[in-house]
């Protein structure tokens, strides 16, 4: 991989009414690809032979996206070429997943959940004080291996997604933390643990961030944070919004919970998750910045406000979620969103005084499809812990 956590190689494409044209590294491709490239007439030349080949056009007209070309190749252009600049379709047809590719998320996020349901078992019963495994207590270092054993255990796994985030305690206040086994805590006792992983499948790629409160009751405070964090995560999951909505639009849905308490996050609420490519994708996105990409169906992002509260803990849920359209109106076409991800909540966490009834149905009715998607793939002590955590509220 050139790109670490992203199964893609560094290369150049030039594409016209007739010609294809391929400009990589010849070690970076096997035979078999090259052979079936060639099958489509995709023609192979070396990665350092793409800008002296685009110097020598004349007279043709190309779409030139400033935001993902460089600076070099726009300067060697020949003054006979007419430069049109725009944002490639490349982005766009990437982004709107077609139904086999969403058939491929389903898959990779119900395999997922299994891994990660076996992790979290692992967590709680290596962690509790006065254990009696005899095994050392796990790091933060280890518990990213540890899920990486789960995951590639389920078969057609090929790496993590991005640089795995297992924050414990006051780590978690820090928004991108990544541990090395000199910083890593020990993770024992009572506290606050956050997990933000990701890994690509064949099938496709995910991207699911938990926080589970370990070995103890969750204070008052910790559960608000908690619970006013989820109730974003469900507003924009059930947000009906019509066609030519931007992210900007929509990102106050997650963020008026925690708004009204005076608190933010600076991070963005949602990004594009790629298909076995990079798990944070444009042209899409859901956040506070201005961005004029509308969200539009067959699109699959993440969803995840939090709260971060320095020296003491980070809060944060995130599932990926689906575009989609639905039923006809009379004002035009309107669309929402469906969660892809399946790992269930933290719900010792969930302050239930703070929920709408319409909130307890939606948790309730979320945690039902967890264990109905992932049950069928666990053993009978798995099947007990994950009902147990799936529950209905009380």
């Amino acid at each position: 991989m050139d790109v670490d956590f992203n199964p893609v190689i560094m290369a150049f494409a030039y594409l016209d009414q007739h010609r294809c044209l391929l400009f990589v590294e010849n070690t970076k491709m096997t035979e078999a690809v090259k052979r079936h490239l060639q099958a489509y007439n995709v023609e192979l030349a070396g990665y350092t032979d793409f800008i002296p080949f685009m110097s020598r056009l004349k007279g043709v007209r190309l779409l030139f996206d400033k935001a993902r070309s460089n600076f070099e190749l726009y300067n060697r252009l020949d003054d006979s070429c007419t430069v049109v600049e725009g944002m490639t379709p490349i982005a766009g047809l990437k982004a709107c997943k077609n139904p086999v590719e969403l058939v491929g998320y389903r898959e990779a996020n119900i395999k997922d959940g299994v891994a990660l349901t076996r992790l979290f078992r692992w967590i709680e019963t290596e962690t509790q004080p006065g254990k009696s495994t005899g095994n050392p207590y796990p790091t933060e270092w280890s518990i990213a291996e540890k899920a990486v054993e789960f995951r590639r255990a389920l078969g057609d796994y090929l790496c993590e997604s991005f640089a795995p985030i297992v924050s414990f305690k006051d780590h978690g206040a820090i928004v991108h933390y990544e541990a090395t086994p000199e910083s890593s805590y020990t993770v024992e006792g009572e506290g606050v643990l956050l997990l933000d992983l990701g890994a690509h499948y064949l099938h496709g790629s995910t991207d699911t961030t938990r926080t589970l409160y370990l070995n103890g009751q969750p204070s008052d405070l910790f559960k608000e944070d908690y619970t006013t964090l989820l109730k974003g995560v469900m507003a924009l999951t059930n947000a009906r919004f019509p066609e030519g909505t931007r992210g900007t639009q929509l990102d106050i849905m997650a963020r008026q919970y925690i708004w009204q308490r005076s608190i933010n996050y600076l991070h963005g609420t949602g990004h594009g998750v790629g298909h076995c490519l990079f798990v944070h994708e444009g042209p899409q996105s859901i956040r506070m910045n201005e961005n004029p990409v509308t969200i539009a169906p067959g699109m699959v992002m993440s969803n995840e406000p939090a709260i971060y509260r320095t020296g003491a803990w980070g809060v944060r849920v995130e599932n990926v979620i689906h575009c989609y359209e639905l039923e006809p109106s009379a004002y035009g076409r309107f669309f929402g969103f469906e969660t892809l991800t399946r790992v269930p909540l933290e719900r010792t966490c969930i302050d239930t005084n703070l929920l709408r009834p319409d909130e307890r149905a939606w948790i309730d009715a979320y945690h039902q499809q967890v264990y109905e998607d992932l049950s069928p793939r666990l053993t009978v002590e798995e099947r007990d812990w994950l009902r147990n955590k799936t529950k209905p509220l009380d």
